[in-house]
């Protein structure tokens, strides 16, 4: 008896639909924001300590818990993702870090800062691993080397486009600006319904 086509070789023969195209678009728009929202702090840090009367040298920490929480993020995501599939882990990453990068701009202590950051973190760590393999996961074989080559780029291009939404929007409206930005560019990208491959015959 013949053998069915797993769904992996069905992507590798056919051509790139409509579906596969959104779907990684929309993932490359989060791994995009992941590095807007991880490099716009270190441009506002200056601003930020100005605002909330923060010595400089104390933002340390308020770095470091942001990476803590992207670290146990991504540890954690990928086996809930492996067993619930990796749609809603990435919208519900993804709207976690918008939400926390928003509320950052509404902190004004230290400690604050570094329970929005930590928990910034913690989306940022789920939607980037789970974007990445779910791009790589619908890549077909013959693409997928162009494919993870233009998705590892996504994170230096947030962080350019922080540095220019910075330098406009900083001067003008102030440091929480920026952050307000992140978070309403990340509740219009998060992929709510398109991570499905439709395999016509």
């Amino acid at each position: 008896m013949e053998r069915a086509p797993t769904i992996s070789e069905i992507i590798d023969k056919r051509s790139m639909g409509r579906y596969q195209i959104w779907t990684m678009a929309l993932c490359g728009t989060v791994i995009v924001l992941d590095g807007f929202d991880t490099q716009s702090i270190g441009f506002l840090a200056p601003s930020m300590a100005e605002s909330l009367h923060i010595p400089i040298k104390n933002f340390g920490p308020i770095f470091v818990f942001a990476l803590i929480g992207l670290m146990i993020s991504s540890m954690l995501s990928g086996p809930i993702a492996d067993r619930l599939g990796r749609k809603w882990p990435i919208v519900t990453c993804t709207l976690i870090f918008g939400l926390f990068a928003m509320l950052t701009a509404r902190c004004t202590t230290f400690n604050e800062l570094i329970a929005c950051r930590f928990l910034t973190g913690l989306g940022l760590g789920g939607a980037l691993s789970n974007s990445v393999a779910l791009m790589s996961e619908y890549a077909p074989k013959r693409l997928l080397a162009v494919i993870v080559s233009i998705m590892f780029c996504g994170m230096p291009t947030g962080a350019v486009l922080a540095t220019r939404v910075s330098a406009v929007m900083l001067p003008r409206w102030g440091w929480q600006s920026v952050l307000g930005s992140d978070y309403s560019s990340a509740g219009a990208s998060h992929p709510s319904s398109t991570y499905k491959v439709q395999c016509t015959t």
